[in-house]
């Protein structure tokens, strides 16, 4: 009877809740991360399905499980790759910079292309898209707007003269 007792106490005794807090800090922090929208899309997910396998409802005899959910959310975390900016537009926008024939503009529109090129800030994040597509516009821009020396026509021009000259 007394082992029949202690069973039915064993059987209804409520156990304490695990401690969810590394969980929730780890998911905040993970929060905090991707919230930044820098990262490639793979490992941001990998992060979200983390988060979503945390199992709650857990009790004390559980904690162990409890604790590797948070650690788990803290690899993917630590995991997160960087999505960068698309730079080809860029590079082809330096390029055609650099094969411009200097001798033929004039150096002050030129300035302006070089100006051009040294604003680009390289390794800009997938995000900021838009700010390296418009370095390339600006660069494109500058090349359009360069200034082509005037030709020198004072020798035809002589010539022009001694002709008539003759004539």
């Amino acid at each position: 009877a007394l082992v029949a007792e202690v069973d039915a106490a064993i059987k209804g005794l409520e156990y304490k809740a695990a401690d969810y807090t590394a969980v929730e800090n780890a998911i905040a922090a993970a929060n905090t991360e991707l919230a930044k929208g820098i990262w490639t899309a793979d490992s941001a997910k990998a992060v979200e399905d983390a988060i979503a396998a945390v199992e709650y409802g857990k009790n004390i005899l559980e904690q162990d499980a409890v604790n590797a959910m948070a650690e788990a959310i803290n690899a993917k975390v630590a995991l997160l790759t960087p999505a960068y900016a698309n730079y080809n537009i860029v590079d082809e926008a330096k390029l055609a910079a650099a094969l411009v024939d200097t001798s033929k503009v004039t150096p002050e529109s030129y300035a302006k292309v070089e100006e051009a090129v040294n604003a680009v800030v390289e390794g800009l994040y997938a995000k900021d898209q838009a700010i390296v597509d418009g370095y390339a516009q600006a660069i494109y821009d500058a090349i359009d707007a360069l200034e082509y020396l005037k030709a020198d026509w004072s020798q035809v021009d002589a010539l022009i003269a001694e002709i008539e000259a003759i004539n």
